[in-house]
């Protein structure tokens, strides 16, 4: 090739590349003008928060009584201290597997199921696994 071919053949090169970088430039410059060109949504204003501040007098409370739901049979519905102290004991006996919360469900009840043979808690059986006593004098009581 000799060098009159290689001067024309960058000549054209450099044209066609110079023409399609300014019609790219042309084409994004189009776009922006139409951007500028639609109008713009307005926001409206936020509402501000007010409060309704009422105050209510002469309502009857009626006290929450927890103790009901804390008596024996400690069953299936049972909430209270003594649930929880039973779920404290079947956690220290048989791998309680979540945080005791106090209320017996069907996870407390399957456990005392497996570990007692029962459905529910009776007063006599709370009272001779000494549930009511601190964790570490809650032993059961050996037979002589």
């Amino acid at each position: 090739m000799t060098q009159n071919t290689k001067i024309f053949i960058a000549l054209v090169s450099g044209f066609a590349i110079g023409y399609s970088i300014s019609k790219l430039v042309d084409n994004t410059s189009k776009t922006i003008e139409k951007e500028k060109e639609k109008p713009t949504p307005k926001k409206s204003p936020k509402p501000k928060f007010e409060p309704d501040l009422k105050v209510v007098k002469d309502v009857d409370v009626e006290p929450i009584n927890k103790s009901s739901d804390d008596e024996f049979p400690l069953q299936l519905g049972s909430e209270g201290e003594r649930v929880k102290r039973l779920q404290i004991f079947l956690m220290r006996n048989l791998g309680w597997i979540r945080q005791p919360d106090g209320r017996f469900d069907l996870l407390t009840q399957n456990r005392t199921a497996k570990y007692f043979k029962v459905e529910s808690i009776s007063q006599e059986l709370y009272e001779k696994l000494m549930l009511d006593k601190m964790v570490h004098d809650q032993r059961l009581k050996k037979a002589k």
